[in-house]
């Protein structure tokens, strides 16, 4: 397989990161601590992807007067569900075997009023969120499934009151929403994801009958996705594979044009049960496009299974040991999601691998060869250099949390597409 080197930076120039509070004062002291613990690392992430300074400036008043304003008290209260630590934002750079790197945000509004009697299951603060989004005027952006979507698949103001939320089997059910911002040549995607399981607990309706009823399958199918769409809910419903953790992603534009991706979490994973999920138990294995991406994501197992394993730093005089009579063949819980573009019968697979807790100088270096299976050699050789300039003060071959996971996915338009995502607090 060919592939093109996305293009990256010579070398690392260490620039002193935006810093509005030379002109501006914050709201408060929490807002002040989050932008101090979390501003340096994505002004740094934007500097290594080499973006021109007028859109890092851009981004950064972007991120210092939307999203800091809502992310509630510093250190956090309210649990959110998109990181592992709970705080309320992740960062992550994409790479394209067809482009160069996007930054990206993942954010869960959060405000002093989550989880309070005024707003117990962060609604309000969500729905302030895309009301400041809209507010700007964003290109092509459009609320219409969120609308939809937050009708359908999540409780209302009214019905949350009746929540308890003491008597959850899972305390981050009462999540119900995040987002997620692209921010790429000065303008800003914006994606949302939601979560229905407190609704499919509460009603009794299946996430399949709550979806289906949103998105009009069997009507007007108002996302042109019915035959990829069936195709999901024969596999995992056939296999099991349903659970709580289920969830959507969409996009924020015109509901005919957006992607509709169906996101699920399984535990015990092996190399035949991530084949069998990304091919849809085989069902789609001699297509193309899942079948590069499934080459891809082998190689991407075999050098995180057999290079990565949660043992001592690497200064452990028996380190080298314990890598080489590694046998794990396994991981402990993989995240999915299945990506229906309109119009397109086969559902694209995306895997992210879970690295948090493994020795994050040997995850980073199982990122550097696999970029070089691939022929990234240029991101190959900066990414560890790019990966200790991200936290200047951290010793990363004696941490394991600051590289969350690794996801990965194939398609005609990008070619590989490969995330890391960073622990986003210093």
């Amino acid at each position: 397989m060919t592939v093109t080197a996305p293009k990256c930076q010579e070398r690392i120039r260490p620039t002193e990161y935006f810093n509005p509070e030379k002109y501006f004062d914050f709201e408060n002291e929490d807002q002040r601590k989050w932008w101090q613990q979390t501003a340096p690392l994505l002004a740094r992430i934007f500097q290594a992807a080499q973006y021109p300074v007028e859109h890092q400036y851009l981004y950064m008043t972007l991120y210092k007067t939307v999203i800091v304003p809502l992310m509630g008290p510093h250190p956090n209260k309210w649990d959110c569900f998109i990181t592992y630590s709970g705080i309320p934002i992740e960062f992550s750079t994409n790479y394209q075997e067809y482009g160069p790197p996007t930054c990206r945000i993942g954010w869960e509004p959060v405000s002093h009023l989550s989880g309070t009697p005024s707003d117990r299951l962060n609604l309000k603060t969500v729905n302030k969120a895309i009301s400041l989004l809209t507010k700007l005027n964003l290109k092509s952006f459009d609320r219409r499934l969120f609308d939809l979507f937050m009708k359908n698949l999540v409780l209302s103001s009214e019905e949350a009151i009746a929540v308890n939320m003491e008597e959850l089997p899972w305390p981050r059910l009462k999540n119900q929403v995040s987002l997620g911002l692209d921010l790429k040549g000065g303008e800003v995607t914006v994606k949302c994801y939601v979560y229905p399981a407190l609704k499919s607990q509460l009603t009794g309706q299946p996430f399949r009958d709550l979806l289906n009823e949103a998105v009009g399958l069997g009507s007007d199918n108002l996302m042109n996705c019915a035959d990829a769409l069936n195709s999901v809910h024969e596999y995992l419903e056939g296999a099991g594979l349903y659970n709580q953790y289920s969830f959507i992603g969409f996009d924020f534009v015109d509901p005919s044009k957006s992607r509709l991706k169906v996101y699920n979490t399984v535990q015990e994973v092996t190399w035949p049960k991530l084949e069998g999920i990304w091919t849809l138990g085989g069902k789609f294995a001699k297509n193309p496009l899942v079948k590069r991406g499934l080459d891809a994501a082998q190689e991407l197992w075999r050098l995180i299974t057999e290079e990565t394993v949660s043992v001592a730093p690497l200064s452990h005089p028996r380190a080298k040991e314990y890598l080489a009579n590694s046998t794990q063949d396994k991981m402990g819980v993989g995240i999915y999601n299945y990506e229906l573009v309109p119009g397109n019968p086969v559902p694209m697979p995306k895997w992210y691998f879970i690295l948090h807790g493994q020795n994050d100088l040997v995850n980073a270096q199982a990122i550097v060869d696999f970029y070089r299976h691939l022929g990234w050699n240029e991101v190959a050789e900066l990414f560890i250099p790019t990966f200790r300039s991200h936290f200047p003060d951290t010793d990363v071959s004696k941490t394991s949390n600051l590289i969350q996971y690794v996801s990965l996915a194939y398609s005609e338009k990008t070619g590989v597409y490969f995330s890391v995502y960073y622990h986003s607090s210093l």
